[in-house]
């Protein structure tokens, strides 16, 4: 059985909805941009490439980002461990050194669509990664989006914007995160700092694969990550290649 399937059982007792969709379609002369920064509380030069991060995310709605935040764990032996780290998070990053062609993981790095990245404190490295990734989409785009099926439970509709340019499955990533948190950190680097987090990654699942055939998957409809903000649906080229598609929701309590 799924971890998937594992989650929805034990947490389908708190109601999570998606907020109206309109508020947070996909704006149709500016393609979805997902931005990854990868990151720890304990690194001494991520500060600036978490402020920057915030200052994207004020940007997110105006020109059509998907910010996250992913915490890494492998600084934590230098005296502090990242409270939002986790093993599924830093391997997200590892899994990007093949198809990035990187040497080895580091932080701050920020990577644009699965296809492009950059020391995350280089802001001009990352708006250039930014523009490349906003060029004519390759083929095989997804177009994404969360609805509601006629018995009201939310359900992620995709689409190929090519249809027939598939020759591989893709993955299907939901990933559920909060919108700020600030921390005081104590020991490591970055002792005697308060810092500042946006769009802090607390769950990443694998839905399903999809073939590029219109298709409707089911959500859950239990809360996945107490404390979570929204939620995203990345579909993503198999081995985190380049991410053809996403959309991201609002979530909340249906109060």
């Amino acid at each position: 059985m799924s971890r998937w399937f594992f989650l929805v059982p034990v947490l389908a007792g708190a109601l999570a909805l998606f907020a109206a969709a309109p508020a947070l379609a996909q704006r149709a002369n500016m393609p979805v941009t997902v931005v990854e920064l990868f990151t720890s509380q304990g690194c001494s030069q991520c500060p600036p490439a978490d402020a920057f991060l915030l200052e994207l995310v004020a940007r997110q709605e105006r020109e059509n980002f998907i910010v996250l935040g992913f915490h890494v764990d492998y600084w934590d032996y230098l005296g502090w461990a990242d409270t939002f780290a986790t093993p599924a998070t830093t391997a997200r990053q590892r899994n990007y050194m093949r198809p990035l062609r990187m040497q080895s993981v580091y932080t701050p790095q920020i990577v644009v669509n699965g296809r492009f990245e950059a020391v995350a404190s280089d802001r001009m490295a990352v708006e250039a990664a930014i523009e490349q990734a906003r060029a004519p989409a390759m083929a095989g785009g997804a177009d994404v989006r969360f609805d509601y099926a006629e018995n009201g439970e939310p359900i992620l509709r995709v689409e190929a914007t090519k249809p027939g340019d598939f020759r591989v499955e893709a993955d299907i990533w939901l990933v559920l995160f909060a919108d700020a948190k600030v921390v005081p950190i104590a020991r490591g680097e970055n002792a005697g700092k308060t810092i500042s987090y946006g769009n802090v990654v607390q769950t990443m699942l694998h839905l399903t694969k999809w073939d590029g055939k219109p298709a409707t998957f089911p959500l859950p409809a239990g809360q996945l990550s107490p404390g979570a903000s929204y939620c995203a649906a990345i579909v993503q080229m198999p081995n985190q290649g380049p991410i053809l598609g996403a959309v991201k929701a609002k979530v909340h309590d249906g109060t």
